[in-house]
Order: structure tokens, then C-alpha cells, then sequence
């Protein structure tokens, strides 16, 4: 069988010789058309895409939804190692906006990522701002998360076209009310007749004078804080948002806070360590009725003592309250903010439950009477 260099198709006039050429007619066309649908829609260009397209196998669609809760489950397992928790309820929040917004306007529970186009983010902005009435600056960030996953769908391959680069959004500069000297001051010469009342306000005026957030202040621990090359005391920290180390002079009145609770010790009745759950569990024993300030309370004994009690391969502490009213008998566990699911599915399965401790309270009070 001979071929024409230049035309392409077969040499001759036998049947089976026309049945090749029409049948290679018939496939240049194919690949024609197929080269042509990928041009006009906007899609990716290859030997393989065109093959498919050919062959009419469709592509596999990746869903807009899917993508965003994958990257928050990404986040979420880095959270205290790249990420603070609030990042990832940041991103939570933005995933909820998009599931709501795709059902307001599409009626839709997930989205092909291919069909996120100017359209798109227009009627998403629009939908914050009129719908969900956000304001400017909440809107930008929750734009801009959004546009990091169409950047990980672009780095992937699945987009071959970032919408956002022609998305327009100016942050607006907030004014911010600020304290003159006097009302800090004023502040600070308050008498409270709550101690909780008292620390708060301490805690702010701490921020004031360092500067530092109220999340800065709270993981603040007393090796942080040293004398500096002039001999005053220092603070010497990474900050929780950017990791990024501080150097901070304490001024006299946030040195005036530090020398008022350097003797402030937390104190905890009874002491165990559980060695299946590997983690300390802290007893407040309490004569009286339960108060709910006791409960603000709790976090903070556990903060400290984790902070300055535990070692290595410890999990995080529990904290249980026992109190004797003359009414009533009270148990509550403290557990550092731990999600409840886990605190229920790990730790509960080992320790007794709040009830059952409350039955035993009952019982000894019935034994001494």
C-alpha cells in the first residue's frame, strides 16, 4: 500500500483503499471538531484531552464544595502547628457563605469548579453584601478565601483560568475609637467588689501597656518574661497570629500587674494521673453551693497548670468540681475548651460520668448524717 506524501491518504482506487481513506477523512475531522469544543469552552488543550473529547468520555467533574471542606480538613490538622484556630473557623465561616450561596442562588448543595466565572464572583459579592449584609472589609476576606480555592484548583489543573485576577476590592480604613490617658486612668483607679471584675480589668490595662493582644497574654508564660540588656524585665514571645518573635520593655504599670499576681497561686485539692488516658485529673473539692464564678475559673487552673506542671507525652489536663450544697450535690468537668464529641468518645469512656459522681457525693453525705 503506497501513501501521498503531500495529501496524506492512501494510494488507489480499490474499495478497501477508499474504506481507509474515508475512515482516516472521518477521524482528522473528529479531531478537528475535538480541538475546536476545548478552544471555545476554555479548556485544556492535550493529545489526551482531545482523545477523550473524541471518544466521548466525559471529564470528571471537581466540585467546588468537596475542594473547600478538603483544604479546611487540612487546616484544621495543622492548627497550633501552621495555623491558630481561628484561621480555620475564618475558613469554616467562608465555606458555610459559599454552601449558602450556592443554594440561594442556584439552588445547588456543590458546583462544578469549571463554572466559577466573573458571573460568578459577582453575584457571590453581591450576595454577602446585599443578602448576608457584610460590610466592605468582612466581604474582602471572604472573597479572599474563596480565591484561595480557585488558586488550588488553577495549581492543580482543574481550572485553566483565575477569574480573580480582574476581581476589584479596596479594604476601607476603619477609624478606631482609642482611650485618652485620663480614662485609663480612671479605669485603673476603679475598685471593684469582684475579684473577676478585677483581673479583667487588669488584663486589659496589660494590654495596653505591652501592646500585646488579649491571645498573646493568655499563653504568656513567667519564663517569657526576663531581665534585658539594661536590667529591666522584657517579654520575650512569639506572637500567635504571625509567630513572629516580640521584644517588648515593660513599662512600670504592666510591671506594677506582674509584682500585684506574682503570688497568685492556683492550688488544686487532689491530684491524679490517669495512665490509660495518659493526663492529669485535677479535684476541686468545694463545702457550699455551686458558683457559676467558679466555673469561669476552671480553664484558667488548667491553663496554669499545664503551662507549668506537665511533661512531655502528657494530654491535656481534665479538671473535675465536686461540691456539697445543702441542697444539692454538684460535679463538673473542665476540659480546656476539648471539643465535646471528643471529650465524650476518648476521655468519658475511662472516667466516671457527671451523674454517676453526683450519686456518689449523695451517698457519703447520707453515710455521715
Amino acid at each position: 500500500m503506497k501513501w501521498n506524501s503531500h495529501a496524506g491518504p492512501a494510494i488507489g482506487t480499490k474499495e478497501e483503499i477508499k474504506s481507509l481513506n474515508a475512515f482516516l477523512d472521518n477521524l482528522k475531522a473528529k479531531t478537528y471538531e475535538g480541538h475546536q469544543y476545548l478552544y471555545e469552552n476554555e479548556k485544556e488543550i492535550t493529545a489526551e484531552t482531545i482523545k477523550n473529547r473524541m471518544l466521548g468520555k466525559s471529564e470528571k467533574a471537581r466540585m467546588l464544595i468537596e475542594i473547600f471542606k478538603e483544604h479546611n480538613r487540612k487546616v484544621k490538622s495543622l492548627v497550633g502547628k501552621e495555623f491558630a484556630p481561628l484561621t480555620y473557623k475564618r475558613y469554616q465561616s467562608s465555606l458555610q457563605h459559599t454552601r449558602s450561596f450556592l443554594s440561594y442562588k442556584y439552588g445547588v448543595v456543590d458546583i462544578d469548579v469549571r463554572k466559577v466565572d466573573p458571573e460568578f464572583i459577582a453575584e457571590y459579592d453581591f450576595y454577602l453584601r446585599g443578602i448576608r449584609k457584610c460590610n466592605n472589609n468582612s466581604t474582602l476576606k471572604y472573597i479572599k478565601n474563596f480565591g484561595k480555592i480557585i488558586r488550588i484548583c488553577l495549581t492543580n489543573g482543574w481550572i485553566i483560568k483565575n477569574f480573580f485576577v480582574n476581581y476589584k476590592g479596596k479594604i476601607k480604613t476603619v477609624n478606631r475609637v482609642y482611650l485618652t490617658e485620663e480614662e485609663i486612668q480612671k479605669m485603673a483607679d476603679k475598685c471593684f467588689d469582684i475579684d473577676r471584675l478585677s483581673q479583667v480589668r487588669d488584663v486589659f490595662l496589660f494590654c495596653c501597656f505591652t501592646g500585646l493582644a488579649y491571645i498573646d497574654i493568655k499563653k504568656l508564660k513567667i519564663s517569657e518574661i526576663t531581665k534585658g540588656v539594661d536590667g529591666g524585665l522584657w517579654i520575650f514571645t512569639n506572637r500567635q497570629k504571625t509567630d513572629t518573635r516580640s521584644a517588648i520593655p515593660l513599662l512600670p504599670i504592666a510591671t506594677q500587674l506582674i509584682k500585684k499576681y506574682s503570688n497568685h497561686h492556683y492550688r488544686i485539692d487532689l491530684v491524679f494521673y490517669h495512665r490509660i488516658l495518659k493526663t492529669h485529673v485535677l479535684l476541686d473539692l468545694k463545702i457550699g453551693e455551686f458558683n457559676h464564678s467558679d466555673s469561669g475559673q476552671m480553664n484558667v487552673y488548667l491553663n496554669y497548670y499545664k503551662d507549668n506542671e506537665f511533661t512531655n507525652g502528657d494530654n491535656d489536663p481534665i479538671r473535675i468540681i465536686l461540691c456539697s450544697g445543702k441542697n444539692e450535690a454538684l460535679a463538673k468537668y473542665a476540659t480546656m475548651g476539648l471539643p465535646q464529641q471528643v471529650f465524650v468518645s476518648k476521655y468519658l469512656v475511662n472516667l466516671p460520668g457527671e451523674k454517676e459522681l453526683q450519686k456518689i457525693i449523695e451517698e457519703e453525705k447520707e453515710k455521715i448524717k
